[in-house]
């Protein structure tokens, strides 16, 4: 049984329970009036967690919840993918997002890390012209920087780091080739 399900089966209980009032109250001491306040924190703990409306990394990109990890980042360990883009395509927040590094580099052009503030994912964003300030905020779709032209292939490189959202890493492919699960395919997983 589903988090989703086992929620459903308490509120309906609690419903059902109500119906009768044979001993519901909200006085000090009744069975009711101890047991429902545990019920009702159950049903909180058991809220469902939804996928965000994650949105594109890059402007007129499509969802990263479209995308498939396709290798690991060197260095850090993360699942990523490339999104191509001509030098000078803004990079966009996909969610809103603060920046607690940016001290990185990427082999052609920078980088930094950020983090989404729904979904606590951390995020590795290279092969850019400059870095965002330490603590910098952005809302969702809001630009942050721009695509290199220091790189063979001009892209942007967005690096996951999905535990603590999912517990997990997202599956990838190590070389480049597609395949793998679709990005929000795996979070919907992960959550449920």
């Amino acid at each position: 049984m589903t988090d989703k399900q086992r929620k459903d089966k308490l509120e309906e209980a609690v419903r059902e329970l109500k119906l009768t009032q044979d001993g519901f109250t909200t006085e000090k001491g009744t069975h009711w009036a101890r047991a429902m306040p545990l019920i009702n924190q159950v049903i909180k703990d058991l809220g469902v967690k939804e996928v965000p409306p994650l949105g594109p990394v890059k402007a007129g990109g499509k969802s990263m919840l479209l995308w498939e990890c396709t290798h690991w980042t060197n260095g850090i360990g993360w699942p990523a993918f490339d999104d191509q883009g001509q030098p000078g395509t803004a990079i966009i927040a996909p969610e809103p997002v603060v920046v607690y590094d940016n001290t990185s580099g990427a082999q052609g052009g920078d980088a930094f890390y950020c983090r989404g503030l729904w979904t606590g994912m951390e995020y590795w964003v290279g092969h850019i012209t400059s870095v965002p300030n330490q603590g910098a905020r952005f809302v969702k779709g809001q630009k942050m920087t721009t695509i290199s032209a220091d790189h063979a292939v001009p892209h942007v490189h967005w690096a996951i780091n999905a535990k603590p959202y999912i517990g997990k890493h997202l599956i990838t492919h190590s070389d480049y080739t597609t395949g793998a699960p679709k990005i929000g395919v795996q979070l919907k997983a992960g959550i449920n």
